[in-house]
């Protein structure tokens, strides 16, 4: 006894069977884009969320090392500030602005500025010789004492001389210290002065734009 099969069973099974495995490729694919878009996009979120920020930089303060318009990274993510550091942070004036600028001193530190040389003396916590910084990243610019409202030569209460940073705050300057609203300035309503560490954002780590200034940032 042998198997009959109708002309047209033969004729759906040839014809549904391909059309059919098709669509079920067609769907895995379309479902493969979109989970790998998805999970480019989460984690492009947590980057841009804790670990990096995208920074455009606006004005001159920190010129000659860095440029009106350049765009930086910023790291976030499981950052202290340290000397030198250049930062991203909120002034007190403004929480709603980003300031870049450089780390001079921190908690515990004393620094005072030579009102008619610009050089910056520091006496770094638990020491107790003061020093000249070495700036090579400043403006060339002929120094003309402006924005010094604090940190000029004097003796506190404790009779020690300078400005003493307080716990939990740094001392920040732009690079060029002529233009720069910065820590020096503790007295008008854009005042800057010691910054807390709670209003750092992150470290301006590299500069990705434009692509001839592209590198690492110091």
């Amino acid at each position: 006894m042998s198997e009959h099969f109708e002309p047209s069973d033969i004729n759906e099974t040839e014809e549904q069977g391909p059309q059919g495995s098709k669509l079920n490729a067609f769907l895995k694919e379309v479902l493969s884009w979109i989970l790998c878009i998805g999970v480019a996009l989460c984690i492009a979120f947590v980057l841009r969320t804790y670990v990096f920020m995208n920074v455009k930089v606006d004005g001159s303060s920190m010129n000659p090392t860095l440029q009106n318009n350049q765009r930086l990274f910023a790291r976030i993510i499981g950052y202290s500030p340290e000397r030198g550091d250049i930062i991203i942070f909120n002034p007190q004036h403004n929480e709603k602005i980003a300031y870049v600028k450089r780390v001079i001193a921190t908690e515990g530190d004393r620094i005072w500025i030579d009102d008619a040389t610009g050089e910056v003396h520091l006496k770094k916590s638990g020491s107790d010789n003061w020093e000249i910084l070495d700036e090579p990243y400043i403006s060339n610019e002929v120094y003309n004492r402006m924005n010094i409202n604090c940190a000029q030569r004097y003796t506190d209460d404790s009779g020690e001389e300078g400005l003493l940073i307080e716990e939990d705050h740094i001392f920040v300057m732009g690079d060029n210290r002529n233009h720069s609203n910065d820590s020096r300035n503790d007295t008008d309503h854009n005042r800057v002065g010691q910054v807390h560490v709670d209003s750092v954002i992150g470290k301006a780590s590299f500069c990705w734009w434009p692509f001839d200034q592209i590198g690492s940032i110091y």
